[in-house]
């Protein structure tokens, strides 16, 4: 399923945070499976309208967390 576009812009947090929630919210609700992968950072930049280096701090952070797992060359 696709992820929706961000439309919290009145949200008072930075973008790469509600990138950060957007995925959260679509892992929680089962549109992104987990243990699945999740779009890459072109896909997201594409269907989100966000710079790639926005989209790769979110996916950074949330492995960081330990809630991501990125593969090189395989994806997230």
């Amino acid at each position: 399923m696709e992820p929706q576009p961000l439309t919290l812009l009145d949200e008072p947090q930075p973008l790469y945070r509600r990138v950060k929630a957007m995925i959260l919210r679509s892992i929680e609700s089962g549109d992104w499976a987990e243990n699945g992968r999740v779009p890459s950072e072109n896909e997201l930049v594409k269907s989100l309208g966000i710079s790639r280096m926005t989209i790769h701090r979110a996916l950074r952070e949330l492995t960081e967390a330990g809630v991501l797992v990125r593969v090189q060359g395989v994806g997230t």
